[in-house]
């Protein structure tokens, strides 16, 4: 769809972003990831990177979340993105992009890998909410990969850094982890105290 008469690409491109993510919030989960990729296409002709980075990101996102198998297409976009975050110098979306091309990883198993991407993760992250982010998925990847204890050392840095960016989803997230962690050592008990939090 063609931006409005008066209404610049940009602004368009943002509109596209901000509806896709209403969408896929609201559990339109096709209509927000067309929204996306139209984002990313209309993004993808004009001359602001940053712009295009970040539609790749929240697209790459979008699949990988709000679409069941689109796992490695998100992770595609996520490459993209970070390849273009990092020659620009926009860390924030570097990090990200990084940190969610570290999920995908774990949810596949491929423990090395995520690793890989985390280490890489490190090198970006600027805010509170970053850190959060980072701590929590190698705390995912570290106790499915068997190594509980250092995955639960991750679960309380994440939570520490969750309490300054105030974000809610990584907490709960964390703390599931946590007491995952727990059972997976075999601790009973400290399970139910993650879970009281």
């Amino acid at each position: 769809v063609s931006p409005p008469v008066g209404v610049s690409a940009e602004a368009h491109v943002k509109s596209l972003l901000r509806s896709g993510a209403a969408a896929l919030s609201a559990g339109a989960v096709d209509a927000g990831i067309e929204s996306l990729r139209q984002a990313v296409h209309k993004a993808e002709q004009g001359a602001d990177h940053h712009l295009h980075a970040t539609a790749m990101l929240e697209l790459g996102k979008g699949l990988v979340y709000g679409v069941r198998g689109f796992d490695e297409e998100g992770s595609v976009f996520l490459r993209q993105c970070s390849q273009i975050a990092q020659a620009r110098g926009y860390g924030k979306i570097a990090a990200n992009a990084l940190i969610e091309l570290a999920y995908v990883e774990a949810l596949a198993a491929r423990r090395p890998s995520a690793e890989h991407y985390l280490k890489n993760a490190q090198d970006f992250v600027g805010d509170c909410g970053d850190f959060a982010e980072l701590h929590a998925v190698t705390a995912f990847n570290l106790i499915d990969w068997g190594k509980a204890s250092d995955g639960l050392e991750h679960c309380s840095t994440s939570l520490q850094y969750g309490q300054s960016s105030g974000s809610k989803r990584t907490k709960i997230w964390t703390l599931g982890m946590g007491a995952r962690g727990q059972l997976a050592v075999g601790d009973l008990d400290c399970a139910g105290t993650w879970l009281e939090d």
